[in-house]
């Protein structure tokens, strides 16, 4: 028999080395894509927003995804009212921090960047970590994809059409090389960013389900061919 405590003390073992886990796959995706997005930008010459959303999309569409796959068997089950708030959230969030003077305040401040950078990820992993977890249920999982990847081309395409800078602060608080793009250019160049990356991982991706729930469909269902031969014939 084993004893109470013995068995609490194990627990805790078992939850310790699940969270060093995850710190250590989500510090390594993060790096990795950070680093990526650094180097990418650093080859263009990209502007400090242009750059900033590299910086997203590699936290959002790379990193993200590839902590929560990692991390499948080690992040606990997402209900299905859980997945409707995750979803609202991870949208709600990139929206207010890409508010203009809420983007400039976290640009400004290192804390506050560090937030938002952190409160990004965090959500963004639980957002693909419920994806991936939500089994037969997969057309939620495409509607929030196109839905999240819909409002995504909404942002990006305020970006490119905007007839002046939203963003005007931006380049002071990033302290852009002088060689870089700024103004309405970087401005646009950030929206053809997202609307080249991230939607279309997003869409991507709810295709990718909806083929393999079709094709799972089809393999459940008896006698396939003789079904689409009787329905041919009218009987």
């Amino acid at each position: 028999m084993i004893h109470p405590s013995a068995a609490s003390s194990r627990r805790i073992k078992i939850a310790a080395w699940a969270m060093l886990d995850i710190a250590a796959v989500s510090g390594l995706s993060v790096a990795i894509g950070l680093w990526a997005a650094y180097a990418l930008g650093l080859n263009l010459g990209l502007g400090p927003l242009s750059q900033h959303m590299i910086d997203h999309i590699a936290l959002l569409v790379v990193a993200a995804p590839v902590a929560a796959w990692l991390l499948r068997t080690k992040l606990p089950a997402v209900s299905r009212r859980g997945f409707v708030l995750i979803v609202a959230l991870h949208i709600g969030l990139i929206w207010t921090w890409h508010l203009p003077p809420v983007l400039h305040a976290a640009q400004g401040g290192h804390t506050l960047h560090v937030a938002m950078c952190v409160s990004l990820f965090a959500v963004g992993v639980a957002f693909w970590h419920a994806i991936i977890g939500l089994g037969r249920d997969r057309w939620q999982a495409v509607a929030a994809l196109l839905l999240t990847g819909k409002l995504f081309c909404l942002f990006a395409a305020l970006l490119v059409f905007s007839p002046r800078v939203l963003y005007a602060g931006l380049a002071h608080a990033h302290h852009a090389d002088p060689g870089a793009m700024t103004g309405i250019a970087d401005q646009q160049m950030a929206g053809v960013i997202m609307l080249a990356i991230c939607p279309l991982a997003y869409v991507a991706t709810g295709i990718f389900i909806a083929a393999r729930w079709i094709l799972d469909i089809e393999r459940a269902s008896p006698q396939p061919a003789l079904r689409a031969a009787s329905l041919r014939s009218g009987n």
